[in-house]
């Protein structure tokens, strides 16, 4: 199977060009699976601009991603803001499905210290998250600062994920630590993990890109150019998930141990 990294450099605020810049990447990169960043469609220093910018799941942008997932025959992972009923704006991790499916995941852990402001916009999600079936295997999605948790992956390897797609607004001062989590994160879940970060600057913030998948014994498979809207193609064959899982079977082994 194909995943293509599509590292993106999003207008806050301009939903029209955003997702005309998705529909190039797609049309231009075909493949099994496209990744986009965090709020890749709305951009992500929205602050007030939120409640205006948020829609519904079946709202007009992700119909938009529905028709081109159909069109070819791909599954889109992307990011915006999501309003539900009762008003409350999530930020948002969306799978669609060439059968024009949308699976939502909800953000869990919501930053709020320098530079980030996102508890001010955003409500944490404190559910259990959904396990997503696709004809390549059981995907799990988490949005960037989840990163920090390993729990979050940890409940997904438990329901026996293939894949973990993390999308990222990562600035640059943040660098040093996702490169060191996303190698970590592969293994202790023995899984896939795909991480795909933003590019660009909004304010005073920098991302830096640096896309990368890594496969369920920690070995880098792919990795983007940093600063660069690109994107980046990498072929997955899912027999090194036996394989990997024979040799280091690390769920197998965990074990919980009771708080005192």
């Amino acid at each position: 199977m194909k995943l293509l990294l599509c590292q993106m450099d999003s207008v806050p605020g301009n939903k029209e060009k955003n997702l005309n810049k998705m529909k190039k990447m797609i049309e231009r990169n075909p493949g099994d699976i496209h990744i986009f960043p965090e709020l890749n469609i709305s951009g992500y220093l929205l602050k007030d601009q939120v409640v205006k910018v948020a829609e519904a799941v079946d709202g007009p942008s992700l119909r938009k991603v529905m028709a081109l997932a159909k069109k070819h025959s791909s599954y889109i992972v992307c990011g915006m803001p999501i309003r539900e009923e009762d008003t409350n704006v999530r930020n948002a991790a969306l799978l669609i499905t060439p059968e024009m499916e949308v699976f939502p995941y909800f953000k869990t852990y919501i930053p709020n210290f320098l530079p980030f402001e996102e508890m001010f916009y955003f409500k944490p999600h404190a559910e259990r998250q959904e396990v997503i079936q696709t004809e390549f295997g059981k995907v799990g999605l988490l949005v960037c600062y989840d990163i920090f948790f390993p729990e979050v992956c940890l409940n997904y390897a438990k329901r026996g994920v293939n894949f973990l797609f993390c999308i990222s607004a990562s600035p640059s001062l943040s660098r040093p630590l996702f490169e060191t989590l996303i190698p970590a994160r592969a293994v202790e879940s023995t899984a896939f993990f795909a991480y795909v970060n933003a590019v660009g600057s909004e304010e005073r913030l920098t991302f830096w890109g640096g896309s990368e998948v890594r496969g369920p014994r920690g070995n880098r498979m792919a990795k983007a150019p940093y600063f660069e809207e690109v994107v980046t193609e990498v072929e997955v064959d899912l027999s090194e998930l036996r394989v990997a899982r024979a040799m280091r079977p690390v769920l197998r082994d965990r074990r919980v141990f009771r708080e005192e």
